[in-house]
């Protein structure tokens, strides 16, 4: 009996491990989406990568919340610039239904009217909620560059 208790007992923790593992494997691909929108310029996309209720904390700015006011900034955004995001360095945890994402970016932003385009490096912490279909969105954002 003690035998077959522990044969569970590891297989419960194996399992346990992959489990844990598929969900930071669905949070960097919610992550790298995330960048693809971005280069993609498409505000409706990158929208869908946030929680409804979610809040986004950009430097310099008031607080966004809710996914159609973040979608409304990145609307705005992209009528005047162009730009592409790369996440690198990520560290991520899960806890529960929520994942942390802290990380390293770097971005090109283009005005559209064809200025100087601005390099920018910086770090985040992201939070992710798990939804109802097992996937991942944007809860809580904030990031700063470097400079």
């Amino acid at each position: 009996m003690k035998k077959l208790l522990s044969v569970c007992l590891l297989a419960l923790l194996a399992s346990s491990a992959r489990s844990a593992d598929s969900a930071l494997e669905s949070v960097a691909a919610a992550s790298r989406a995330w960048d693809e929108a971005y280069a993609a310029g498409d505000a409706a996309r990158l929208a869908e990568r946030y929680d409804d209720r979610a809040v986004s904390m950009p430097p310099g700015l008031p607080t966004l919340a809710s996914r159609s006011v973040i979608e409304a900034d990145f609307k705005a955004f992209f009528e005047s610039y162009t730009a592409t995001h790369r996440t690198f360095d990520a560290e991520r945890h899960i806890a529960g239904d929520f994942a942390i994402e802290r990380a390293r970016y770097e971005a090109t932003i283009r005005p559209r009217d064809g200025g100087a385009a601005v390099r920018e490096a910086g770090k985040h912490v992201v939070v992710y909620r798990r939804q109802a279909d097992g996937g991942w969105k944007i809860f809580w954002e904030v990031w700063n560059s470097d400079r």
